[in-house]
């Protein structure tokens, strides 16, 4: 089974919380592998898809610990990806139906791109291409 050292071909890293079950959270701890629904908010529309993968650093987090994590996206999640872009500092979460069991933020990104002057929409208008 692949692990947060060994994953390369992620599309994202980034910092996660994972919500403590006081909270709503989960009770038991996340392991690397795990396909949550990977939830985001781009181009004005709430974006969520079960096609991601998430390794730990430390190979799992327990409810209440941060850590860093890579994220592989799978299926349509890559072309959205690299078509609207998921900059550093984007804001995402993990979700088991609607609970939300970790909240995070991307802090590297191979589709970086989507931000203000990076957004779709200012690429079009000024024949950018990522």
């Amino acid at each position: 089974m692949s692990t947060f050292a060994t994953v390369t071909d992620n599309e994202l890293e980034g910092i996660v919380l994972i919500v403590p079950s006081d909270v709503g959270g989960k009770t038991a701890a996340v392991k690397s592998g795990y396909r949550g629904q990977f939830f985001w908010h781009v181009a004005g529309h709430n974006n969520a898809d079960w096609d991601a993968e998430f390794y730990f650093e430390g190979d799992h987090l327990k409810p209440g610990e941060t850590g860093r994590v890579k994220v592989k996206l799978l299926g349509n999640l890559i072309g959205l990806g690299r078509t609207t872009g998921m900059p550093k500092g984007r804001q995402f979460c993990l979700r088991e139906g609607s609970r939300v069991v970790a909240v995070g933020v991307i802090s590297n990104s191979k589709y970086d791109f989507g931000g203000p002057s990076g957004s779709l929409s200012h690429r079009l208008r000024t024949n950018e291409t990522p």
